[in-house]
Formats: C-alpha cells, structure tokens, sequence
C-alpha cells in the first residue's frame, strides 16, 4: 500500500540513530531559537567563503513515500536540472550512490532520521526550507506540506538559486499554519505525543484505518501522527493502537482506554473505520474553544451495521440520441425503477447528459476534470479521479463514499481483444488499501484473462447485442467484502446492476 504514510521505515541501531540526532541538535537548537516571529522568511545563516561548485543534487526521500510525492520528487529534480544544469536524482537514506561535491535535500518527514529530529514538532500545514550544515531540509510532517515547500522554494527561492548554493545566504523560509485549536490534551497527555501503532503495514486494512486516523486528527486539531509498526517504536510516546480481531458480538467495535494510550478494537475495516469516527468525534466535545482537555476513563463500544449500496452499469454509446421522450423511457425505464445509488453511463453526449440529470430525481451528475458527465449518484458521494483510454479500451477510475466508508470503484468498457493481451491498471487500485471493485462491460472478449491475478472474479455474465458478443464482469481486490448481479435487462443499453457489501 502506498499513500499518504509516515512509517519509519530505517532501521538503524538506537546507537547509530542517537548519534545521527545529537549531530544536528545544536545547529537545530540555534535556527529555532533564532525565530522569533510566526512566519520567519529570512532565517540566519552563516556565509561559508569560496562554496564548491554542486557536482550533482540527490533528493532523498521515505522509502514508503506515496506516489504522489516520489512524482512530486522527480519533478523537483527535473527543475533543478533544468534550472542549474546538474544531475538530480532522487534516491533513499543509505544509498550511498553520490561523490564528492554532491548537494542532499532531504525531502520531507520521513526522508532521514535526522529530518525526523528536525521536523517532529511541526503540526499538519507547517512546512520549513532551510540549510543545515551542507544539506538542505524541504517539507513538513504531512505530504500536502512537503508538496507546498516543494512548490515555494521552486517560485521563491529556485531561481536565485546558483551552482554553488541551493538557497542563497540569508534564504530559506518557515512557515507556520493557523490553527483553531492551540492545543488538545486527551487523557492528560498531548495529542501530539500519541503514535498511531499498527501491527503489520503491509495489512491494507490496518494501515488505511490508521491513514483515516491519522487524516483526520490532522483535519480536526492540527496534529499529524507517526503511524508505526509496534515492533519499530523508537520514541517512548502513548500509543493509539488500532487491532483487527475477532470480538465476543458481531457489529460491535471497542476504544479502550489503556496506561499506554488507547486501543481501537474492531474485527473487520467497517468496523476499524466506526471506531476512528467515534475517536474523532471526541475532538467535538468542547466545540468552540481553543483548547481542548478531553478525559475517557472508561470503554467506549460502538455497534455497526455492513455497508451495502447498488451500482449499475449502462452501455448508452451503444444507443442512438435520447432526442425524444419515448427514446429517454426505453432507455431509462430499469434504472428510473431501480434507483441504484451509483450510475455509471460511459461518457455521454452534453445534450443527454443533462436531459438524464433532469429527469432522475435526487441525483447528482458525476463528471470529469473537463466536466463531462460519466454517470450519476444519489445519497452516496462519488468523485471521478481518472480516465484513460488505450487500444479501444476505457478505464474510468472512481472514489465512493458511504457511511463514513471509503471505495475505489473501476469501470472498464471497449473491446479487449484490440489491446496487447494485458490490461494497464493504474497502481491507484492496488496501493490505495482502500476496497476495491471492478465493473467490466466490453464487447468481444472478458477482461477475465488479462487483469492482474489480485482480481477475484465475483460475477460474469455474457449476451450478444447487435450480433456481437458482450460480456460483463465483476471483480473485487481481496476477500473483505462481497459483490453479486442483482439486476439485469438485456436492452440496447444492457443494464446491468450489482450489490456490493462490506462485512469486514
């Protein structure tokens, strides 16, 4: 699973780490100090004479960094290579793959164990460019902080950058977000001295609760969380440790408040995300204030239900113009009956796009980036992330929210046997830790024999339409919930509508 994760990941002797950290506490200790104001642009630095010229700029960043911010890093590099005419690469703490002469930027919270130092008691949006010693230290403790740091300092700064120095003398900036709540104490302790401890980050839905977790805090208070595997914890903090096991009921999720901190108890990721809700609604208790003392002595139990919802799947590019009233009722008819809370159409022309949205009640059109519509939702958020399209094939790439629970839903549509015998399916759906379906509903061949082997195959279903043969196909990633064809009318549409569950 990639993602927005800061899992310390170097697992360096406690030796080694305490000498990495007491390296930088003095020039850390003297740049902090020095700042008096909220914002400090112009932090002090001492002019070093007759700098060397930079031979070539290594960007170091977590080696569990999310896509997003490794693409983040390469475009860094591309710009300063372009910029200054140097090698720039990006690359890991420990890879020893630079000579003499070679400029490090450590990017972000978890690139280094010493940024890890530096950057500890940033809160979510605070974000730091700086130079300490010979490297340079970018980003803050969220990614969306480091993307900012990333973004100012190639506006800012970049441009008056040199091939001696990344930042020029007297360069760098700090920047501290607003807050409305100053502080949060919980059970005595500061909310910024909890972990968020897992027991396996490679247990998509451990890790993607913790995310939640770990999201929201930062949402609501301002803090952002390691999130630590309990056999890696370096720093003596409480802990917030969230567990999936088997409980005494079915539907029932349990916070338990502990010496070490608390525990988060569920047998299932429904379960696990009802318990990170009710966590996170502790933090609305004193609503208003800017200091928030929150004390749970004693178990909190939370009873859930599994999360169902509808989807269907139309074929209206196979359809002529709904450019009459008896056309739009033909076309229309099973899913104006049905009310499936997710309709997914392909894209349609502007013209039925909007007639379909006036005529269905209660529902929202789901578009492009560009606004064109794709299909349409009611009482379930849905919002397109991607489409592509290759060798006649389609992808369409959601995210679907319901009662709190996140999805990524795929729909895949066109004539497989144009492509090269694989399908290219973005590394969003596997990484994402998030449930994840996929809609299939192409002519001439499934895509059964050309997805990735992580797709289990729910449902299949074949019908012939204009003399050509169709198939349609569900697949889900993983065993935590279930999905079945509920509905289907074989039309010039081929409706066909599926109900998924999440039990786990």
């Amino acid at each position: 699973m990639r993602g927005a994760r800061d899992l310390t990941t170097d697992k360096l002797p406690i030796k080694k780490i305490l000498i990495k950290i007491t390296s930088i506490l003095l020039p850390v200790i003297f740049i902090f100090v020095s700042c008096g104001s909220k914002n400090d642009e112009n932090l002090p630095f001492v002019p070093i004479k007759g700098d060397p010229e930079i031979t070539e700029i290594r960007v170091i960043v977590d080696r569990d960094a999310s896509l997003e911010l490794i693409g983040a890093a390469e475009r860094l590099c591309k710009t300063l290579s372009d910029t200054l005419h140097k090698s720039a690469y990006v690359s890991y703490e420990g890879d020893v793959t630079s000579g003499g002469g070679a400029k490090e930027i450590w990017l972000g919270y978890g690139s280094t164990v010493a940024a890890r130092g530096i950057m500890r008691d940033l809160r979510a949006d605070d974000f730091l460019c700086r130079e300490i010693g010979n490297v340079i230290v970018m980003g803050g403790k969220s990614h969306k902080a480091t993307l900012n740091a990333i973004e100012r300092y190639c506006n800012e700064i970049l441009p008056s950058a040199t091939k001696y120095k990344l930042i020029p003398e007297n360069g760098g900036f700090e920047y501290v977000g607003d807050y409305p709540i100053e502080s949060a104490v919980i059970n005595g302790v500061s909310v910024n001295g909890f972990e968020i401890v897992i027991k396996d980050k490679d247990n998509s839905e451990l890790l993607w609760s913790a995310l939640q977790l770990q999201g929201k805090i930062a949402e609501k208070v301002g803090y952002w969380l390691d999130i630590v595997e309990e056999n890696e914890r370096i720093f003596e903090s409480k802990g917030i440790f969230l567990n999936s096991k088997k409980q005494e009921a079915e539907g029932i999720a349990r916070i338990i408040p502990t010496h070490t901190g608390f525990e988060l108890t569920a047998e299932g990721y429904v379960g696990l995300i009802k318990c990170v809700d009710k966590f996170i609604g502790l933090f609305d208790s004193e609503s208003g204030t800017s200091s928030l003392n929150i004390e749970v002595n004693n178990e909190l139990r939370i009873e859930y239900s599994p999360v169902n919802f509808r989807v269907a799947s139309m074929r209206l590019d196979a359809y002529a113009p709904l450019d009459t009233p008896s056309a739009f009722e033909a076309v229309m008819a099973e899913a104006m009956k049905s009310c499936p809370e997710l309709l997914l159409t392909g894209k349609t022309s502007a013209k039925d796009g909007e007639l379909i949205l006036k005529n269905l009640s209660g529902y929202s059109a789901v578009r492009d980036k560009s606004g064109e519509i794709y299909g349409y939702s009611k009482n379930i958020f849905c919002r397109l992330d991607e489409v592509t399209e290759t060798d006649g094939v389609r992808i369409e790439y959601y995210t679907v929210e319901k009662e709190g629970i996140d999805f990524t839903f795929v729909k895949i549509s066109g004539s497989p046997a144009d492509c090269s015998g694989h399908l290219d399916i973005s590394d969003r759906v596997p990484d994402s830790g998030l449930p994840v379906t996929v809609l299939a509903q192409t002519v001439g061949m499934s895509v059964s024999e050309i997805l990735p082997s992580y797709f289990v195959n729910r449902c299949s279903d074949s019908y012939y339409l204009r003399d050509e043969e169709n198939f349609f196909d569900c697949f889900t990633v993983g065993n935590r919930f279930s999905a079945e064809l509920s509905s289907k009318k074989d039309s010039e549409t081929t409706y066909r509508e599926i109900t998924v569950s999440i039990n786990k």
